[in-house]
């Protein structure tokens, strides 16, 4: 998948939320995506604002886990269970980064009794 989202343009940022692999090459490339934002709203005269993203993805994937990685320390509930993130949330991650930790969505044209039946078997939902 990294391969399609490159050729599609998009450079994806291979993570290893539980060691810490890429986690600051992430944090860079958010600062760089919403530099724009800061950019134009330095230039009407208003003060910078923190970068905001959400972070999205299937149901039990380490969504919470990433999140507190970015962090340092354990900010966002995160357990090897599906269910943990029952509500939309924001994280400061620093003084230049808040991340909305959001619960698992599963997009509903893959939910067939077939494809929840696997993700049950998994462990990923209820």
């Amino acid at each position: 998948w990294a391969a399609a989202m490159g050729a599609g343009g998009q450079a994806p940022v291979l993570i290893d939320a539980k060691k810490g692999g890429g986690v600051a090459e992430l944090k860079r490339e958010i600062l760089r995506a919403g530099a724009h934002v800061n950019a134009r709203l330095k230039r009407r005269g208003i003060n910078p604002r923190p970068v905001r993203a959400a972070v999205l993805g299937y149901p039990n994937v380490g969504k919470s886990a990433l999140i507190n990685r970015l962090v340092g320390r354990r900010k966002a509930k995160s357990e090897n269970r599906p269910g943990v993130t029952r509500g939309f949330s924001w994280v400061r991650i620093d003084s230049q980064v808040q991340l909305l930790d959001s619960p698992g969505i599963i997009p509903a044209k893959q939910v067939s009794q077939r494809v929840a039946y696997r993700l049950a078997m998994c462990d990923d939902i209820d």
